[in-house]
């Protein structure tokens, strides 16, 4: 890892697919170069650190570990992706970055909080440990759980994001228009399972004592799929769907 001085008193540490600036003095500001919407680089992420409070670099053979804290905040550079943690420790030689207390994590498609994620740069997959909060920005879908997956599109590496979450997350699943054609309803699905995968924002499937909740219905089954660009949900194994007519019980209230 490769270390400049700066006039400002600045460091720049270099890594094979992580660039990483240090502002000890004036922060930069933290507004990625590329608009929200627009289509990312093709290329793993480059990490650029808009500011942090401490950091000290240590070297082991070819191995450098570098550590940062005090609020530490960054983005990857050319694209709208930026993070925030308590503190920061930076693996060069696996490309493992570890968002340590406090974190948030936000790009063109999810914003994702937790109290730790670890981040590998190289195949763009987040992992994310206790108290994990995740939001689709454009559907409004949002996941809870104590763990999650986190697989980002990034081209060549994958063309569609997937999210892997265990431990009985439970989904607010925001039913979207399809080809222009509104959804029938606002009303989200609520998804409880044992394990869930997601892929794209509209593909779902879960195992493990799944419940299906909405306003119109309840439902109960071994494991279920739903697709909602298709408009297609399936329950799989002992299967029970209670369906209710909120309109008519609207009107009679």
């Amino acid at each position: 890892m490769k270390q400049t001085h700066r006039r400002t008193g600045a460091q720049t540490h270099r890594g094979l697919w992580l660039l990483l600036v240090l502002c000890t003095g004036a922060a930069v500001p933290s507004v990625p170069t590329v608009v929200q919407g627009q289509a990312p680089r093709q290329r793993p992420c480059i990490v650029d650190i808009d500011t942090a409070g401490r950091a000290y670099q240590n070297t082991i053979g070819t191995s450098a570990l570098f550590y940062a804290g005090g609020i530490f905040k960054a983005h990857c550079r050319d694209e709208y992706t930026t993070m925030q943690s308590d503190s920061v420790e930076w693996y060069s030689e696996r490309g493992e970055l570890r968002l340590l207390g406090n974190v948030h994590f936000r790009d063109s498609t999810a914003i994702l909080d937790a109290d730790k994620v670890t981040y590998w740069t190289r195949v763009e997959r987040l992992y994310a440990e206790g108290r994990v909060y995740t939001r689709n920005v454009a559907s409004g879908s949002e996941m809870r759980g104590p763990n999650l997956e986190y697989l980002r599109a990034v081209k060549p590496i994958r063309d569609t994001l997937e999210i892997f979450m265990q431990g009985r997350p439970a989904i607010r699943f925001q039913p979207g228009a399809k080809d222009s054609v509104p959804a029938d309803t606002t009303d989200p699905f609520v998804i409880v399972a044992d394990r869930v995968r997601m892929k794209h924002t509209n593909r779902m499937w879960g195992s493990g004592h799944v419940t299906v909740d909405r306003s119109d219905l309840n439902a109960r089954s071994d494991s279920a799929q739903l697709d909602l660009a298709d408009s297609i949900g399936l329950l799989i194994g002992a299967a029970v769907v209670i369906g209710r007519d909120t309109a008519r019980a609207r009107t009679d209230t």
